[in-house]
C-alpha cells in the first residue's frame, strides 16, 4: 500500500527536521519519474540515512568516552581512536577505507591515497582554429565555442568540417573547460559538435569522468583568480597551471567501489538535459499537428513509443 506523506506541522518539524521534507519530495517524485531514474533518489536518501545514523552513533560514543575522562578536542586522541576501531561497515567495504591519516604535500590525507595533479588524472586537448576547417562534402558539425558552452546548446553556431580527429569532436557527456574569458567547466549536453580553440576537452582512460569534473571544480576558483590577474583583454590560464593544481586521489579499488554510486549521480546532470531537450523536440513536433487535428491522441502515442 502506498504510504501518503503527511504535511510537516510546526511541532513535528522541530523533531523531524529536514527528513520530512526529503520524504515528501521523494514521494512526490515517485509518481512522475521512471523507475530507472527514481532508484537514484532512493539511493541518495538511503546514503543520507546511513550517514546520519553513523554520525549519531559516533557522537554518542564520544560523549560516553568524554564522561570517562577522554579529551574529545585533542586531535591526537582522534587519531588514536581511528586506529583499529570498528567503522561499522561490512568488512569488504571497510577494508577499502584507511584507518589513519598520513602527511602529504597537501597536508594530511587518508593512508593509501595519492597526490596527483589535474594533468596526471586527465588529458586536456585544446580545440582547433576551426575557421581553417570549413564544411566539406555537405557534412558539417556545429562549432562549440565559449558562447555555446554557456548556452548549453549549439543553436545558430558556425559550422565546421565533420572530418576531424576524435579528440576534437564533442559528444554528450564530455567535460569541457574554457581556459580563457570567464572560466567554466561543464558537462556538454548539446549534441555532437566540433571543439573550438579556447576550450579543453577533458578525457581520461584511468580515472572516472566524475573525478576529473569534480577535481577541476576544486581548483576552478583559483584558475579564475589567475585569469583575472592577467594583464590582457581576455584573462586566461596556461597549460603549466594544470600540474600546479593538485588533489588527493583515492586508490583504484576505492574508486571502482564508489563509481557505481557517484557516477550516475554526477552524470544525471547532463542526462536530464538531453532527456528534457528530446521531450521538448517531441512536443514541438506533435503539438501543432494535435491542435490542427492532423494527428489524434492515439496516433501521437504510437509516435512517442517509437522515439523511446
Amino acid at each position: 500500500m502506498r504510504r501518503t506523506a503527511q504535511p510537516a506541522t510546526a511541532a513535528s518539524a522541530a523533531t523531524v527536521g529536514y527528513e520530512g521534507q526529503l520524504w515528501q519530495m521523494a514521494d512526490a517524485l515517485r509518481g512522475s519519474m521512471d523507475a530507472a531514474e527514481y532508484k537514484h533518489v532512493c539511493l541518495g536518501l538511503l546514503f543520507l540515512k546511513y550517514i546520519a545514523d553513523a554520525v549519531e552513533e559516533k557522537h554518542a560514543a564520544l560523549l560516553a568516552e568524554q564522561a570517562q575522562g577522554a579529551d574529545t578536542e585533542d586531535p591526537d586522541e582522534y587519531r588514536a581512536q581511528a586506529e583499529g576501531r570498528d567503522p561499522g561497515l561490512p568488512q569488504p567495504l571497510a577494508d577499502l577505507f584507511p584507518a589513519r591519516l598520513v602527511d602529504s604535500e597537501l597536508g594530511e590525507i587518508p593512508e593509501g591515497w595519492g597526490v596527483k595533479s589535474l594533468d596526471q588524472i586527465a588529458r586536456f586537448p585544446n580545440g582547433l582554429a576551426l575557421q581553417k576547417h570549413p564544411p566539406a562534402d555537405g557534412r558539417s558539425l556545429p562549432v562549440i565555442k565559449i558562447a555555446q558552452l554557456r548556452a548549453g546548446n549549439a543553436v545558430g553556431a558556425d559550422r565546421a568540417s565533420a572530418d576531424l580527429q576524435a579528440n576534437y569532436v564533442v559528444r554528450n557527456g564530455d567535460v569541457l573547460l574554457t581556459w580563457s574569458g570567464s572560466l567554466e567547466c561543464r558537462f556538454w549536453a548539446g549534441g555532437p559538435g566540433a571543439l573550438n580553440q579556447h576550450l579543453f576537452k577533458v578525457t581520461s582512460d584511468k580515472h572516472p569522468r566524475w573525478l576529473c569534473f569534480l577535481g577541476i571544480h576544486q581548483h576552478l576558483d583559483d584558475f579564475r583568480h589567475i585569469a583575472a590577474g592577467k594583464a590582457t583583454t581576455m584573462g586566461h590560464i596556461q597549460r603549466h597551471h594544470l600540474p600546479d593544481a593538485k588533489l588527493a586521489v583515492a586508490p583504484p579499488a576505492l574508486l571502482r567501489a564508489v563509481d557505481p554510486v557517484i557516477g550516475p549521480i554526477v552524470g544525471s546532470t547532463w542526462h536530464r538535459v538531453v532527456q528534457s531537450r528530446t521531450l521538448a523536440a517531441v512536443r514541438n513536433a506533435l503539438l501543432p499537428q494535435l491542435i490542427s487535428g492532423e494527428l489524434r491522441v492515439s496516433d501521437a502515442e504510437k509516435l512517442t513509443e517509437v522515439t523511446e
